[in-house]
């Protein structure tokens, strides 16, 4: 879950909305591309709030539980091993890459539901960044 929520933060982050505008007007495919990823990005600061909270309760999650089954020291060397590689790189590798829309496509619908789900937390964080950075 840390993985995906990594990938997604950057994967999303990332998307050009003025390259997808432009494609969505003499492309089908990219509008219907366009109309499932718009809201989500287009609320950008929620969408990041919501996203890094998620990771960071996962990330959290994963030392305590192999806390009671592994020594310190090996805690410490699996779960800085096991989030770089699965929880960073690979899943950034991933929704970076060429199938970027179409995962976002296919994510969006359950970025918004974990927007909604956190937004007692992330929603007035999000309106703080929006104050002090301005809209995304």
């Amino acid at each position: 879950m840390a993985g995906l929520m990594s990938g997604l933060t950057i994967g999303l982050a990332s998307i050009d909305r003025l390259s997808l505008e432009i494609e969505a007007k003499g492309n089908p495919e990219a509008k219907k591309q366009a109309d499932k990823i718009f809201p989500v990005i287009d609320k950008f600061h929620w969408m990041l709030v919501t996203l890094l909270l998620f990771n960071a309760g996962c990330m959290e999650a994963l030392p305590l539980c192999l806390d009671k089954l592994l020594p310190g020291w090996a805690v410490i060397v699996v779960s800085v091993s096991a989030v770089l590689f699965f929880g960073e790189i690979i899943p950034q590798s991933i929704c970076t890459g060429s199938n970027q829309n179409k995962i976002a496509v296919i994510m969006c619908p359950i970025v918004l539901f974990l927007m909604w789900i956190s937004a007692p937390i992330s929603w007035p964080i999000s309106k703080i960044l929006d104050c002090l950075m301005g809209n995304h």
